[in-house]
């Protein structure tokens, strides 16, 4: 009785799993069936998981765009978006677009200012940090990034033309440089905040780093009395922000690079203006000098352009009331998001060939539109803290080695892996390394 009872139980579970998405789907309460689906995704979210487990979600949802156009059920109450005009709703200053519980899966026991989702709270954190990630603050710690440089030198001197994995070296510079930058002396998180607050109790003034704006308030006079698991969990989201994803942008940068030689020969031309006489790895290359290069910050941003680290939509949920996004009224609950890596490849914005790493289209006029269009650090109040610092970190390292190094890959043609996770992490990048005479 009790084997036919369990067979009876396990039945109504399969026959509710099947049939309440389908009831689901046709009673339509969001009003979502006006849009094209892919494969089974009005039905399912199993669609996302597959092709995520597959670590092919990004290009996925790119083939559904075109296939479908701009607006795509990826889920059974998820819309992603394709098209420029879309940011400024549902990522920009002022949308009513919440925080989808999509961010819940990265919360530690306190909030950080990253997965925050209540405006308020995150509006306090985000407003801690500002200082500390200002241009002006940043480029202060300038000796940091030129110390580790100065080691990659000497490194990249003694290959003596063998192949080198530069992400092992992007990744190995970023890591020092952001425990340097933030005073970390050991592997955990808690010693350094631990040794703040020491200072705080001590009545001694504060260390010279990022992670100063855990204890203190912006003006360095009071402490702001947070408690340990708090500061955990913000010294880790810190640490992240302070590299993140920059290793991953250097590399497919560098590999870009290295695939063309004329956009090389064009930068070399550009720095030769700017750095007459730094030609000695010794001999550090200032920030002052490199900062306004437009064609170096134009072969940075096609590589974010193309490849950025985060290339997938990052999910938001209309709130209670509904609006409209790219002239769609979407009920409250509905989940959207915008594909960074189909957004960047709108023809509209970025011109011909988007396909191609062409960084002379970021000089071209109407540049500013493709600023619009750009997402590699996402927009509005929710964009990425560590933006200032990540160009800062690209400008200097990408300028060093192309005025050095002559970089090679071993065959032409050679195309570097991609791993998407959450991140579109990068393979290996060997690559011939030779001072430049």
């Amino acid at each position: 009785m009790y084997k036919e009872i369990i067979v009876v139980f396990s039945i109504l579970i399969v026959l509710k799993a099947v049939l309440a998405p389908i009831y689901t789907y046709l009673r339509d309460p969001k009003g979502l069936k006006r849009f094209p689906g892919v494969s089974v995704a009005p039905l399912t979210d199993l669609w996302r998981v597959w092709k995520q487990y597959l670590r092919t979600r990004t290009v996925a949802v790119h083939k559904a765009h075109l296939k479908y156009g701009s607006i795509v059920r990826v889920g059974p109450t998820h819309l992603s978006f394709s098209t420029p005009e879309a940011i400024r709703h549902i990522y920009g200053h002022g949308t009513p677009a919440l925080k989808d519980d999509f961010y819940q899966t990265f919360n530690s026991t306190h909030l950080n200012v990253s997965d925050a989702q209540d405006r308020d709270i995150h509006s306090i954190k985000r407003k801690r940090f500002a200082i500390a990630f200002s241009q002006k603050r940043i480029v202060e710690l300038e000796h940091v990034v030129q110390d580790h440089l100065r080691r990659v030198s000497r490194i990249l001197d003694s290959s003596k033309g063998e192949e080198v994995d530069m992400k092992q070296i992007m990744m190995h510079l970023l890591l020092e440089a952001r425990y340097q930058l933030q005073h970390i002396t050991t592997h955990f998180v808690r010693e350094r905040v631990s040794m703040d607050i020491e200072r705080v109790d001590a009545g001694l003034p504060p260390l010279d780093d990022l992670m100063t704006t855990l204890v203190w308030d912006r003006n360095r006079e009071q402490p702001l009395c947070l408690e340990l698991g708090e500061l955990v969990t913000e010294a880790q989201n810190l640490f992240s922000a302070a590299g993140g994803n920059t290793e991953i942008s250097l590399t497919n940068i560098i590999w870009y690079l290295a695939s063309n030689p004329h956009v090389v020969r064009r930068l070399r031309a550009e720095l030769a203006d700017a750095l007459p006489l730094h030609n000695d790895s010794s001999n550090p290359i200032s920030y002052d000098l490199v900062k306004n290069l437009p064609y170096l910050r134009a072969c940075i941003d096609e590589g974010l352009r193309l490849r950025p680290s985060i290339p997938g939509g990052l999910p938001r949920v209309v709130p209670k009331g509904g609006m409209m996004v790219s002239g769609e009224w979407l009920e409250e609950g509905t989940t959207v998001s915008l594909s960074t890596y189909t957004v960047h490849r709108y023809p509209d914005v970025f011109g011909l060939d988007p396909e191609r790493y062409i960084p002379e289209r970021w000089l071209q006029p109407g540049s500013r539109d493709m600023q619009r269009g750009f997402l590699a650090f996402s927009q509005g109040g929710r964009g990425c803290l560590g933006r200032n610092i990540a160009y800062f970190q690209m400008q200097l390292v990408i300028a060093a080695l192309v005025w050095r190094y002559d970089l090679t890959l071993r065959e032409e043609g050679w195309e570097l892996e991609t791993m998407e996770t959450f991140s579109a992490h990068t393979g290996s990048l060997p690559v011939v390394v030779t001072r430049r005479e």
